[in-house]
């Protein structure tokens, strides 16, 4: 029965060879996969008003980018030219940066600071007079 091995240069159970470095393209995958997951959380909640993909159990944005990549592209990539096809380690890496800047979009920053961008117009009332004492200093 084969096992997993996290040494450099040894093969892991699915054939791809194995390394206990990061590797650029890994690092760069998970960047895609940040990135495509703050597209989509921000569509979803912004656009379409749907559920809010990161407040759940498990991040649904990134993971769905994740399983695309594991299930059609990483099996693609073995199935043309091996070479290509990523390792678990690496596999790994873009998970976790999916994870990590999947969670930006609203439980980070985005959700807060549109809500700072938008405040000082949605509150601004003839009562307050916002509009004569603060939309003066907001760039446009």
């Amino acid at each position: 029965m084969a096992q997993n091995s996290t040494f450099a240069g040894v093969q892991d159970v699915t054939g791809a060879e194995t390394s206990a470095s990061v590797s650029v393209r890994s690092v760069f995958l998970a960047v895609l996969v940040s990135v495509g997951a703050n597209v989509l959380v921000n569509y979803t909640e912004y656009i379409v008003h749907a559920s809010r993909m990161t407040l759940s159990h498990f991040p649904m944005g990134a993971l769905l980018i994740y399983l695309l990549l594991v299930l059609v592209l990483n099996p693609t990539c073995r199935w043309l030219a091996a070479r290509y096809a990523l390792s678990s380690t690496e596999l790994m890496v873009v998970l976790a940066g999916g994870l990590v800047g999947g969670a930006i979009p609203s439980v980070g920053l985005t959700g807060y600071f549109l809500g700072a961008i938008a405040a000082p117009f949605y509150f601004a009332t003839p009562e307050n007079q916002w509009a004569e004492f603060f939309h003066p200093y907001i760039p446009e």
